[in-house]
């Protein structure tokens, strides 16, 4: 609210909401389930001129099908769309219904300077079976769209080195048509009052919120992946939904919400945390220490990457941290980021031992589960062999499969440190290498 320049008042109960409505005058009332039939009837019995907004919680079923919906977690975006009075009324069962058709011939480039980022995108965009390409910068995002034709390019705002912006201009700089015409869409931690206009005057097409909202990202591939390459779904394709209590305990960590933000399931999720913990021990170093004035750029780039990655998910603390880091560096700010940054380590470095733990228990039950059967082996070696074709045919749905599979399968240290290598170079578009490290490990 603040972002959006809306004054606001809080309430947490039903006493100080009925207080609220007689003192003050309100032309919206965003209310939790638990007050929302006592604030509709109110609205009726004081002829209260409001519009009325529901906050739902995921997962949660309403049958009240006559007011707005806005599916937690929160973004300005959703806030904004209701009090500019758009006419859609769209309920929580249409928010997270799935998609409605498939484009295997569309071709996606995401760009990120953060694999745990690209990790989330590539799943978020797995119902599509589209061709999903990874950059890690700018630069290689520009090698790779002009050696490619890509259909969209999803592309991270602030990037070490040269950042979103920089990179947009330098595509659009570039002579031929399809340079001028590629879709990019902006990904944004940033997506405050203003900054909509902003990335659409420096060469972006449309933007998306960062933690990505899977509404918004539905909307986005609908509108620009070319309509005669989008195959029309007999029924829509559901994303997989999370339901029960999750297995993975995490210290300050919300990890339901976190499967949630991640694609809805518990083992996407640990693939997801085990990139995390690889993203934040190597930028752990760095943030030991306050940065000298003309390394702000930098830590701001390191702490905004952070910030968003930490809040998909679930470590809504270490965010909120690293937020506050991050507009301390933009200020020139070094006393706050003294003030604040040992805390923002020690939190990080908790979130990090937590996540390391969750990994080592994971390890350990598959170990004790290999024990047990005696074809473990013989089933490793034969998914190896069926990934090894797939990485050949650039099957990229078989491929995530495959890895998946063989994660919960796989035992011993060597063939899990290979089979995370061979993720990661297949997230980064190199298969042969990939294949030849799968040679390697079939040879043993």
């Amino acid at each position: 609210m603040d972002n959006l320049g809306v004054s606001c008042k809080l309430v947490s109960s039903s006493e100080d909401f009925a207080e609220a409505l007689k003192t003050d005058h309100f032309d919206f009332i965003f209310a939790a389930s638990f007050l929302l039939y006592e604030a509709r009837d109110k609205i009726r019995e004081q002829k209260i001129n409001a519009t009325l907004a529901l906050l739902a919680e995921y997962g949660e079923v309403i049958s009240e099908r006559q007011v707005r919906f806005i599916v937690m977690p929160v973004y300005s975006r959703s806030i904004a769309a209701i009090l500019n009075g758009e006419k859609e009324m769209r309920g929580y069962a249409e928010d997270n219904s799935g998609v409605r058709f498939t484009a295997p011939e569309a071709r996606v480039l995401l760009v990120d300077d953060i694999k745990t980022n690209l990790d989330v995108a590539q799943g978020l965009l797995a119902p599509y079976a589209m061709q999903v390409d990874s950059s890690l910068s700018g630069e290689e995002a520009i090698r790779r769209i002009q050696a490619n034709r890509y259909d969209l390019a999803l592309m991270d705002h602030m990037m070490p080195g040269m950042d979103g912006i920089e990179t947009t201009k330098a595509v659009r700089a570039l002579p031929g048509e399809y340079f001028q015409r590629l879709p990019i869409v902006v990904l944004t931690a940033n997506a405050i009052t203003g900054m909509k206009d902003i990335f659409l005057k420096t060469g972006f097409n449309d933007y998306i919120s960062k933690p990505i909202e899977i509404v918004k990202l539905d909307e986005v591939i609908a509108r620009w992946i070319p309509a005669e390459k989008q195959i029309k779904a007999g029924k829509e394709i559901k994303r997989e939904a999370f339901s029960g209590e999750s297995g993975i305990v995490i210290p300050n960590v919300d990890t339901q919400k976190g499967i949630t933000m991640t694609g809805g399931t518990e083992a996407g999720y640990r693939k997801v945390l085990a990139q995390f913990y690889k993203d934040a021990e190597e930028r752990l170093p760095l943030l030991q220490d306050p940065p000298e004035p003309d390394a702000l750029p930098q830590f701001v780039t390191q702490v905004h990457a952070l910030k968003s990655a930490s809040a998909t998910i679930g470590a809504a603390e270490v965010s909120a941290e690293a937020a506050a880091l991050e507009a301390a560096g933009k200020d020139g700010n070094i006393a706050a980021i003294r003030e604040g940054l040992s805390a923002f380590y020690e939190h990080l470095t908790e979130l990090v031992e937590g996540i390391g733990n969750v990994m080592e228990v994971g390890r350990k039950e598959k170990s004790g589960e290999m024990q047990t059967g005696n074809t473990a082996e013989e089933t490793v070696f034969n998914l190896l062999s069926l990934l090894k074709t797939a990485l050949e045919e650039k099957n990229m749905k078989e491929i995530d499969k495959l890895l998946e599979e063989l994660e919960k399968t796989a035992a011993d240290a060597e063939t899990l440190e290979t089979i995370n290598t061979v993720s990661d170079k297949t997230l980064l578009g190199e298969y042969q290498a990939a294949i030849t490290m799968l040679d390697e490990l079939l040879r043993k």
